[in-house]
């Protein structure tokens, strides 16, 4: 989802910023201020010379040089090298859990963060670029990675330097900020950045693209920071620029709207349109997220939920998307033909995976399917149908099945 994007900008605001060092920006040293050059072994050390050792090190591939570099150099630092090798070293490892365990007890990675939390805590916050904040902050969440001190270093730094974020600076340290959150629980420490972005969102909203707003919309409902006014303005501007949203924008607007409560209409109905003709290229966690999102708000489009239902039936669906899949049609159209038709078109992925479905999941499809079939004594058609020879009502064999397959649950 919203990873994808924070993983982009985190990057090019590390670019940004070794392209500002390099014509000669001003950032405090981990040595102390000023300390732009400095003898050693003989040759000349610059900020970008040391930033260019990072990103060469980084390339390689190699984790214990890049610390080994990063250690070397570390008193020679100023904050956009501190925030260039912390971003480096995350991005390494950010799809490797094994390496990020090691990295939380090696001593040169302990020595970066602290330092980092140094140099922030001492900084005038008029002098503290704000690419770097943004840097520092994504890289702690792309390895969630709770730091309190520090993280309590950024939000003072960013709720200071509010007026002055780029509009993809801001939506990507508030997704960072909301996703430390969902690793442990830093809702005090965090609530001072949500409530200045709020206000300087709503404000200046005109300022902000649709992907930056959908990254805002999915960080505020994840933090479960709530903020009408917000919302709204930010409904009101995603409007005239739904056509630009790629499928995963459209999903997290929906998705986040939904766990936020709050209800658009106009909207909904524009990013429904705008994603029927599209929904074979959602993934099953897009089209799930957006299904499940505008069924939370009791937003019903007839013409998106049939699309959405045909396209399901040929993805490659896991227990997360099943369930919440079918929750969405019967919740908004519990007795709908569509939702009966959806119902017994994926059940039987629901009893062929059950064993990898969590207990909330098997109980919400149960709750869904005894939904769907509920109309004792008639058919989807409209008709009364009794099993031949008998004096019950005819259960789909694909509903028999699930329900016989959930009964070592109960």
């Amino acid at each position: 989802m919203v990873e994808g994007k924070g993983a982009r900008t985190g990057h090019l605001a590390e670019q940004n910023q070794w392209k500002a060092d390099q014509h000669g920006q001003k950032g405090s040293g981990a040595g102390g201020k000023g300390q732009g050059r400095c003898g050693h072994q003989g040759k000349r050390i610059s900020h970008p010379w040391i930033n260019a050792q990072i990103i060469i090190s980084s390339e390689l591939g190699d984790m214990q040089q890049l610390l080994a570099t990063v250690k070397s150099h570390l008193q020679q630092m100023n904050l956009v090298n501190l925030s260039t090798a912390l971003h480096r070293i995350c991005k390494l490892s950010a799809c490797d859990q094994n390496m990020q365990a090691r990295l939380r007890h090696h001593s040169s990675f302990e020595a970066l963060l602290n330092t980092i939390c140094v140099v922030l805590s001492n900084s005038d916050p008029a002098e503290v670029q704000l690419q770097s904040i943004s840097n520092v902050v994504w890289s702690l969440a792309t390895v969630r990675l709770v730091h309190r001190p520090l993280l309590e270093a950024l939000v003072t730094l960013s709720v200071a330097g509010m007026a002055n974020f780029k509009p993809f600076e801001l939506s990507t340290t508030l997704w960072a900020v909301a996703k430390l959150g969902s690793v442990e629980v830093v809702t005090t420490a965090v609530k001072p950045v949500f409530s200045a972005a709020a206000a300087h969102i709503s404000k200046n909203v005109h300022q902000f693209g649709f992907r930056c707003l959908a990254t805002v919309s999915w960080a505020f409902a994840t933090a479960r920071q709530r903020h009408a006014r917000l919302f709204r303005a930010i409904a009101a501007q995603m409007l005239p620029m739904a056509s630009a949203a790629n499928c995963q924008e459209m999903a997290n607007t929906a998705w986040a709207f939904g766990t936020a409560d709050f209800h658009d209409d106009q909207l909904f109905m524009e990013l429904a349109d705008k994603a029927i003709p599209r929904l074979r290229e959602f993934k099953p966690q897009e089209l799930s997220n957006m299904l499940w999102g505008f069924a939370t708000n009791g937003f019903f489009h007839e013409a998106f939920y049939a699309q959405a239902s045909l396209v399901a039936h040929s993805m490659d669906l896991q227990a997360q998307h099943l369930a919440n899949i079918l929750w969405a049609f019967a919740r908004v159209r519990p007795r709908h033909i569509l939702t009966q038709t959806t119902v017994l078109a994926l059940l039987p992925s629901c009893t062929m995976q059950l064993h990898t479905f969590k207990p909330q999941e098997v109980s919400s499809t149960a709750l869904a399917v005894g939904k769907a079939m509920s109309l004792l004594g008639e058919s989807m058609d409209g008709a009364v149908s009794f099993a031949p020879g008998a004096g019950l009502l005819s259960i789909p064999p694909e509903v028999i099945c699930f329900f016989s397959a959930c009964l070592p649950w109960v």
